[in-house]
């Protein structure tokens, strides 16, 4: 959990650090030990445009790696029971017998993004934030795919509790943009230490809190339309407020071949 900076590995969201909160999170095999259940059904595959092969499951799944901390990850409730559950989609061909992930990642070519420890690539460079909205870096190929795929199998924008949590920290952190810039000489102190905070990585729900401060550089008007739009959550407590945000009304993705 301390690697973790006491967040759920798959979707940031803060977990506990008491006795009595492990009851919140599960430690959890990325692939599953026993058997992989293909994903995503036939349904879901044609309501979320998937039309390219992400593999058709195994009956054994991962016995050598049970036991391999590079496969282990503490995550939320919500994250492994009913959505992470036995599933591994891939896009290349399923091998378990190897303990190597990186060899068993160059075959496999999981669609869903590992973002613990060194091996592959950060999750920011798949995933970024518009707003509190998560959306691919790249407009195309496989990291676009991959990063769709993992918001999709997370539900990383449907779910009113991320995207709460999302507004509230925007929220936060344009009231210290702004006692940055007009606060008094303590306030302004004060606010730049807490945004220096923001973005480091045991900051909640910090790679949102990186894609606004970054934004809020370049686009200081899109970031406070973002801005906002997170207000409007915060105070009215309504969710699907949001531009962009389909945590009521989910739309049909745009097939990807």
């Amino acid at each position: 959990m301390e690697l973790q900076h006491h967040k759920c590995a798959y979707c940031e969201r803060p977990m506990g650090n008491s006795v009595q909160a492990n009851i919140d999170y599960d430690v959890e095999h990325f692939r599953p030990k026993g058997r992989v259940t293909p994903w995503p059904p036939p349904e879901k595959a044609l309501r979320l445009g998937i039309r390219y092969s992400t593999g058709n499951g195994a009956a054994d799944g991962y016995p050598l790696l049970a036991y391999e901390p590079g496969n282990l990850a503490v995550v939320c409730k919500m994250c492994n029971s009913p959505l992470k559950s036995d599933y591994f989609p891939i896009a290349g061909t399923a091998s378990n017998a190897s303990t190597d992930i990186a060899e068993l990642d160059a075959v496999e070519k999981p669609l869903l993004i590992f973002p613990l420890g060194t091996q592959g690539r950060a999750p920011e460079e798949f995933i970024t934030f518009h707003g509190i909205v998560p959306a691919p870096v790249k407009r195309s190929g496989p990291a676009r795919r991959r990063a769709r795929v993992t918001i999709d199998f997370f539900e990383l924008h449907l779910r009113t509790d991320l995207n709460d949590g999302r507004a509230h920290c925007l929220v936060q952190l344009w009231d210290k943009i702004q006692l940055a810039k007009k606060g008094s000489s303590k306030q302004r102190q004060d606010a730049r230490e807490v945004l220096a905070a923001a973005q480091e990585d045991y900051w909640p729900f910090s790679g949102c809190a990186r894609a606004f401060l970054s934004l809020h550089t370049s686009d200081p008007q899109r970031a406070e339309q973002y801005y906002r739009a997170a207000h409007d959550i915060v105070t009215r407590k309504e969710p699907g407020l949001y531009p962009g945000s389909r945590s009521t009304s989910p739309r049909r993705h745009r097939p990807t071949r």
